[in-house]
């Protein structure tokens, strides 16, 4: 039974050995710096939220946030790029013929590259907690700043920081992949992958409703709101995320059904 699981699980996530310890070795390097940056007092909770919290709201943005921002989502991307090209570029019609049917076909390959950036996210989320339990962090309360000027305690953000960031992991590399499908080039899977990004970590002044209900926001657990401070409201940012990901879902899967994903003159 533990052979057959591994043999379906390799057939749903078929990277090669070498990506597999490529991903591995950058997951143990960012634990390993996020762990660098943390003072003894910090909990586990600060360290979920430096490593995977995004940017926080402020006048100006340090281009080294923008970058580390982005640089996260790499790993995710990479694999699922692997992943996407070993199904649609010279498997396209194999795999098509296999499906018989455009909504078949459409909702394996998503999947196979939804639980590849899922799994690498949670590879690196699962690094840095080790890492900070190894370095002895405990508890999960971070102290914070409210609208009112007051210092108080959350559980909040450092709770939802994982989960927001495997969501978002899996938005933008949905919405890449669907950028591929149309287009058929990888140059735009990989702007499609780092832009949101890019320009969630740029929009970060005037706090209003233009930015607060921005779905690249979502994405970033230091922009919600706690103990009556402006930011995104946890629901908000959680069911903004799930419904993006429909959206972008749906997109591509009226894309494959309106056109011909791979030749279907001689089924």
């Amino acid at each position: 039974m533990v052979k057959r699981f591994f043999r379906q699980a390799k057939v749903i996530v078929a990277l090669p050995l070498s990506l597999i310890l490529l991903i591995l070795l950058f997951s143990v390097l960012f634990a390993w710096g996020e762990m660098a940056n943390l003072q003894p007092t910090n909990t586990l909770g600060d360290a979920m939220l430096n490593a995977f919290g995004g940017c926080v709201w402020s006048e100006e943005i340090d281009v080294h946030e923008i970058i580390s921002w982005m640089m996260v989502y790499i790993p995710s991307g990479l694999a699922a790029c692997v992943v996407l090209s070993q199904n649609v570029s010279s498997l396209q019609t194999m795999t098509g013929y296999r499906y018989r049917h455009p909504l078949r076909w459409y909702t394996a390959i998503m999947g196979r590259v939804l639980l590849t950036a899922l799994l690498t996210a949670a590879v690196q989320v699962i690094c840095v907690l080790l890492f900070a339990v190894c370095a002895g962090h405990t508890g999960w309360t971070v102290w914070v700043e409210d609208l009112d000027g007051f210092t108080v305690q959350t559980m909040v953000q450092p709770c939802l920081s994982p989960v927001l960031f495997m969501l978002y992991a899996a938005l933008i590399v949905l919405t890449a992949a669907v950028v591929f499908l149309i287009t058929h080039k990888m140059t735009w899977y990989y702007g499609a992958f780092l832009l949101p990004s890019l320009l969630g970590a740029f929009t970060c002044s005037n706090i209003d409703k233009t930015s607060l209900y921005n779905p690249i926001h979502f994405g970033m657990a230091r922009r919600l709101s706690i103990e009556g401070s402006a930011g995104v409201m946890p629901e908000i940012a959680i069911g903004g995320m799930v419904i993006c990901l429909l959206l972008v879902y749906l997109v591509g899967l009226v894309f494959c059904c309106l056109t011909s994903p791979f030749d279907r003159i001689n089924e």
